[in-house]
């Protein structure tokens, strides 16, 4: 099978997760971030597809705008909606964000979606956090039962699955946390990569597998 078909395949599976996702099914987006991992994540051992096919130039979309310089709080990906009535909740722009660029895989992959304080626990704040794509991706596959079960999640992420945000309701008003970010920022990650037109023309590009042949012996 030629590369170009293996990235066929992942944009397909990204897709039919984000309608899973939109129809309500979150969890979903867990496979997604297998889908994320196998195009972008390289390793000593092994190359991300996007490498393989030699397309590290290529351009993704990324909806996040630049880290400003010593930012101590910022939210580039999504934002707390607060109902006057209903649950809050976590919301991302998927097409309706305000900034939108063309940047190459490495830089998509490293770019900070997060900078701030993790959950306060015994009412002591945690420590500084910078979380980046691939911080979300790789525990989301690697530790949250995308492609493996780990109950030791980073800091970053068991952020992200404690809630990143709190909130206050009722009167007297009742402080509690928003959790599982990690879904939402999936999502959109999703939405970029579907939204990327260079990714999308690779897969009408004719590019040989480097994969190893299965021996017929």
């Amino acid at each position: 099978m030629d590369l170009n078909e293996y990235l066929r395949r992942q944009l397909v599976f990204i897709e039919n997760s984000c309608a899973s996702f939109d129809s309500g099914c979150v969890d979903e987006s867990i496979r997604m971030a297998v889908c994320l991992r196998v195009l972008f994540h390289d390793t000593k051992n092994q190359k991300s597809l996007l490498t393989r096919m030699g397309a590290r130039q290529a351009r993704v979309l990324s909806t996040v705008p630049p880290l400003p310089p010593g930012a101590v709080m910022f939210y580039g990906m999504h934002r707390l909606i607060l109902p006057v009535r209903g649950t809050p909740r976590i919301s991302v722009p998927l097409g309706g964000a305000s900034h939108k660029e063309f940047v190459q895989p490495d830089q998509w992959w490293e770019q900070v979606i997060y900078v701030g304080g993790s959950p306060f626990r015994g009412g002591i704040p945690g420590p500084q956090l910078r979380i980046r794509r691939k911080d979300v991706v790789l525990c989301a596959a690697d530790r949250d039962g995308g492609a493996h079960v780990d109950p030791r999640l980073t800091a970053e992420y068991q952020a992200l699955v404690e809630g990143l945000w709190r909130a206050k309701k009722g009167s007297p008003h009742t402080e509690f946390s928003v959790p599982d970010d990690q879904f939402v920022l999936l999502r959109q990650m999703g939405y970029e990569v579907l939204n990327s037109p260079d990714l999308v023309a690779l897969t009408q590009q004719q590019v040989p597998s480097t994969l190893p042949t299965p021996s017929t012996s």
